[in-house]
């Protein structure tokens, strides 16, 4: 506090310690939130994999279906 002048003042206070502490807690508990976010994309991948490649398979195979029905008449 002997440094103290016009130009540089003292910047302890109660104040900046809890927007310090509130950036930090903010900053952190978004980034262990990571993986969790991660590993749900991962599982919806899968699931959006499957809505997809489920209806694809079935209309290809009643392609087939419907192919060999018209080829016999």
């Amino acid at each position: 506090m002997s440094f103290q002048s016009e130009t540089l003042q003292p910047i302890f206070g109660v104040s900046n310690i809890v927007t310090l502490a509130h950036w930090l807690s903010l900053a952190f508990g978004c980034m262990f939130q990571f993986p969790l976010v991660t590993y749900a994309l991962i599982r919806a991948d899968i699931v959006s994999q499957l809505i997809l490649g489920v209806p694809t398979y079935l209309l290809f195979e009643a392609g087939l279906l419907a192919a060999r029905r018209f080829k016999k008449r």
